[in-house]
């Protein structure tokens, strides 16, 4: 049967929306399929031409940060390269936040929970700038609303002369990378800090 002749009839159409269903395939990923290209890669891995291989997810958090219009380096915890590992990251609030309550950025990061943990730095606040698609989708919220996801391994100051961090929140289903949050601020109980356990060497 030539390409010209090819008909989706409804029960290969069923067959198809039942092995989807079985897959945890999304709507939006079917509608994904209907791209050419994609459907020509698969076409040559069921061909057995080509292999599907996992994703290279090595981050190299040892290295410098990429530059940022505004803000100077001040501190940089490096850490060894790492291969990324969703699970391996936690969240961190303080008692304080969990009550519903807000804390100083600074009184924060000095706290027993966080002090000697491996912080996310800007290393990996950038690799999740560029691969938004591997963001876990879980990230996004808690009940009690969006989540923003600082990472302080890496204190900048601007050109205010106050020192912060950079984070990541999730907004009309977008993921935001533009935001500066001072440690002289209040942080909300959807502050959360992240780090990496089991901890990395340097």
């Amino acid at each position: 049967m030539g390409n010209d002749e090819f008909r989706l009839d409804l029960e290969l159409a069923l067959k198809f929306q039942q092995a989807a269903c079985k897959a945890d395939y999304t709507s939006g990923l079917v509608e994904s399929l209907a791209n050419p290209e994609k459907l020509l890669l698969f076409k040559e891995v069921l061909e057995g031409r080509m292999e599907i291989c996992p994703l290279e997810s090595v981050i190299h958090l040892g290295a410098d940060p990429l530059p940022t219009d505004g803000l100077v380096i001040c501190q940089h915890e490096r850490w060894r390269d790492w291969r990324f590992v969703p699970e391996q990251i936690k969240f961190y609030r303080s008692l304080t936040q969990t009550k519903g309550r807000s804390i100083r950025g600074s009184s924060l990061l000095k706290e027993r929970g966080i002090r000697d943990q491996c912080l996310a730095n800007a290393c990996l606040f950038d690799w999740f700038r560029r691969h938004r698609e591997r963001i876990p989708e879980d990230w996004a919220s808690t009940g009690a609303g969006n989540r923003r996801l600082c990472f302080p391994g890496t204190i900048y100051r601007d050109d205010g002369g106050h020192q912060g961090v950079r984070c990541m929140s999730h907004l009309n289903q977008e993921w935001i990378f533009t935001q500066f949050l001072r440690l002289e601020d209040l942080w909300s109980p959807n502050d959360f800090v992240l780090y990496i356990d089991p901890p990395l060497s340097r």
